[in-house]
């Protein structure tokens, strides 16, 4: 996710670059995002199916829960990031991302890596962390 944010302003900048359109980009960031949502229920589908527990109404509504907390979340920045006129600049980076580079910027090869508490629902960067190899 960090790597995600770090470079959300390059792949923005080249596609400006290589064709800028906004009905492409429009169409582009919601069926990318559509596909993101079908391909991950189809793979929770086979899992679960994998489990013996696709025929069980409990993990349906479960995964359906899923889904909708999904949209909720990242909803609004699909919608911003479908509007005329928008920048990746203007979204701010989440404080946790901005901590976990500060920690690993200022860490020496020796240091171990900040590892992010994806528990958490604020995900902050927990001082667990592991040795680089």
């Amino acid at each position: 996710m960090v790597e995600e944010t770090e470079h959300k302003t390059v792949a923005f900048d080249a596609y400006q670059a290589a064709c800028g359109g906004y009905f492409t980009r429009a169409i582009g960031v919601l069926h990318g995002s559509f596909d993101v949502m079908r391909f991950s229920m189809r793979a929770y589908k086979l899992m679960l199916k994998q489990d013996g527990l696709w025929s069980n109404l409990r993990s349906r509504i479960r995964l359906a829960a899923q889904l909708a907390g999904f949209v909720r979340h990242v909803g609004p920045y699909l919608l911003r990031a479908a509007l005329p006129g928008h920048s990746p600049r203007s979204e701010r980076d989440p404080e946790w991302v901005l901590e976990w580079i500060r920690r690993f910027s200022s860490a020496s090869v020796s240091q171990a890596i900040p590892l992010v508490d994806t528990h958490d629902p604020l995900m902050p960067v927990p001082s667990v962390t592991i040795l680089q190899s």
